[in-house]
């Protein structure tokens, strides 16, 4: 009899420690950093794929750590109840279910979680093999489960929205608290996402407010303006805003030509002078902007003209 007790006794303590292993293993799953195992995989780490691979597999991963951690506790809470009751009769199962509720939170749940979430990377590399054949042995019931929660429970249709609203909050939390370079960065990544809804008519520049320079000036003119403006690069025109040349060089060769000779000076104005003009990027109808930007990307550009006497402004 008192034997018996005593193997009893040992096996639910092998219980509780695979409860443990089970509750750390999730937690240190989920915690382990993404960069790190891809780099450390990528070095040639097989315990590092093996983690990837299971978080590749999040839902089986999840479902067969549920499955294992609630057949531990329930069988741990089954045998501590016999043993209650067979040393204390009746009134037992409250002892019982006292202890066991004591011994699971606190060393099947906080200590080996707490642990896990402390040192997620270790954790996770050292227990990955493990968990793997875990995972492997329970995939069937855990397909199983799966395949019944699919039918009983429908997909989300607003998954989509769901995530870019995520993202967006991602966006927003990471700028709320930084400096002015956080702030325009947030705006920037923001409006990333509405490219898709947004036309090319909202943020396109007319011509006539753009900063050209007009290729038949005089050199000195020309190195009197550009020196003079706050941008880097302006667009060459010629015939009164109808034929765009090309993109200036940046603003420190101009400063350089500046101080050259005149020789050198009209070496560069007659070379201006031969340069093609840019080619146009035609749509048949005002596009959206991601539409543009794809568009844009193809090429090797510096600047997007539009059929609609438009620049599209330095964004793009």
């Amino acid at each position: 009899m008192l034997s018996s007790l005593w193997l009893l006794a040992l096996i639910i303590l092998l219980l509780i420690i695979a409860s443990a292993f089970f509750s750390s293993a999730e937690t240190a799953l989920t915690a382990a950093s993404d960069a790190r195992m891809r780099q450390l995989a990528s070095k040639g780490n097989e315990r590092a794929r093996t983690v990837e691979a299971l978080r590749a597999n999040r839902e089986g991963l999840i479902w067969s750590i549920l499955i294992g951690n609630n057949a531990v506790n329930v069988l741990g809470s089954a045998l501590a109840t016999s043993i209650a009751i067979s040393l204390f009769g009746e009134g037992g199962l409250v002892w019982a279910t006292i202890a066991m509720t004591v011994l699971l939170v606190v060393f099947a749940e906080v200590m080996p979680k707490t642990y896990a979430f402390t040192y997620a990377d270790q954790y996770s590399l050292r227990i990955a093999p493990t968990l793997l054949w875990v995972v492997r042995l329970l995939s069937p019931l855990s397909f199983g489960i799966r395949f019944l929660a699919s039918q009983m429970i429908r997909p989300n249709p607003n998954g989509d929205q769901d995530r870019e609203e995520e993202l967006r909050g991602l966006i927003e939390l990471q700028g709320d608290n930084g400096n002015a370079d956080d702030r325009e960065r947030k705006a920037m990544l923001s409006s990333i996402l509405d490219l898709n809804e947004l036309s090319v008519e909202q943020i396109m520049t007319h011509r006539g407010t753009v900063s050209m320079v007009n290729a038949d000036d005089n050199i000195e003119d020309i190195l009197r303006f550009v020196l003079g403006s706050p941008h880097t690069r302006h667009p060459f025109f010629r015939a009164s805003l109808t034929i765009l040349l090309a993109f200036s060089m940046s603003k420190i060769c101009f400063g350089r030509l500046a101080r050259s000779n005149l020789q050198a000076k009209n070496r560069c104005c007659r070379n201006w002078c031969r340069i093609s003009p840019v080619t146009p990027i035609s749509f048949p109808k005002p596009p959206c902007c991601l539409t543009s930007c794809r568009r844009f990307g193809h090429g090797a550009n510096i600047l997007l003209l539009l059929l609609m006497n438009m620049v599209i402004s330095g964004a793009l």
